[in-house]
């Protein structure tokens, strides 16, 4: 029987290696919210599981029975990477995420980050800059992907532009990689080349 296979960024992906790596992704998401009992996690008609598969509460016994194994599996090979913990408290087997399962959540945070876009432009242009030490390569490389990601203009290597609100998304990002003193971020009503921010940004 041939593989079916996915997209996913750029890459094809057996299915069977896609829905997994889809549904790990929403077991640390809900852990994220803090830790969870393990028999409510795995329980066939919990909410947590009927989310984790988008199931129906009717769906059937079977059916649910073998989501349930298949939590139970992940979670296992979660324990087994680090990526959480599990331990006893009150008579109960609790499940948490680890210092690594919570940088791996920051890091499906980025992949998912969007600007909101309003219907109409406020006239402000947001700025953002950054003066990022070598030594720290990495997370100003990173921090210009994520720039370019959420559609800034580029006006130089370590100054971009966009007219949406993203004050907070800035700060997030900046956190995550643990560079905010180097970044800094300002609003403008005025900016003497405009006709070249308005052709970009030819949607406002």
């Amino acid at each position: 029987m041939a593989k079916k296979y996915y997209l996913k960024n750029g890459k094809l992906v057996a299915l069977r290696e896609h829905t997994r790596w889809e549904l790990t992704k929403k077991i640390l998401l809900a852990l994220g919210t803090g830790a969870i009992v393990l028999s409510l996690l795995i329980a066939p008609g919990s909410a947590y599981a009927l989310k984790l598969f988008n199931l129906d509460k009717n769906a059937g016994y079977r059916k649910r029975q073998k989501h349930k194994e298949r939590i139970r599996q992940l979670l296992m090979r979660l324990k087994k990477k680090r990526l959480v913990e599990v331990y006893q408290k009150g008579g109960k087997e609790i499940v948490e995420l680890s210092e690594n399962g919570k940088k791996r959540i920051l890091k499906y945070q980025l992949e998912e980050l969007e600007l909101s876009k309003p219907k109409k432009w406020d006239g402000k242009w947001r700025v953002v800059t950054f003066d990022i030490p070598e030594k720290h390569k990495k997370a100003r490389n990173a921090l210009r992907e994520i720039l370019r990601k959420l559609e800034f203009y580029p006006l130089h290597k370590s100054v971009f532009i966009s007219p949406y609100p993203c004050r907070d998304e800035i700060d997030f990002v900046s956190e995550v990689f643990d560079v905010g003193r180097f970044v800094h971020y300002f609003e403008t009503s005025f900016f003497d080349d405009e006709a070249k921010l308005l052709l970009h940004f030819h949607n406002l």
